[in-house]
């Protein structure tokens, strides 16, 4: 999974800016590589860092995959932007 971006009217700061989409790759039927959205995150403000956005990334994949073995879990992250994106 990966974030991937389109540039889009962003009504809020009256520009364009880039929309954020959560995706993931596969393989359909005919072995052909598809992408399927499986989260719209939206705009995202400009103090949100790389690597909170994949910090982003890993604990939405982790939700996904309902993680429970400690293990591999990925630590929690005392970072309140990150908190903001991936609470519910």
């Amino acid at each position: 999974m990966y974030f991937k971006f389109s540039l889009r009217h962003n009504p809020t700061i009256n520009r364009s800016d880039a929309y954020w989409r959560l995706v993931e790759s596969y393989r359909n039927h005919d072995d052909r590589v598809c992408h399927r959205t499986l989260l719209n995150i939206g705009f995202l403000s400009e103090d949100v860092s790389i690597e909170q956005l994949n910090l982003i990334r890993r604990k939405l994949v982790e939700r996904q995959n309902n993680m429970t073995n400690k293990l591999f879990r990925q630590a929690e992250t005392e970072d309140a932007v990150v908190n903001q994106f991936t609470e519910m």
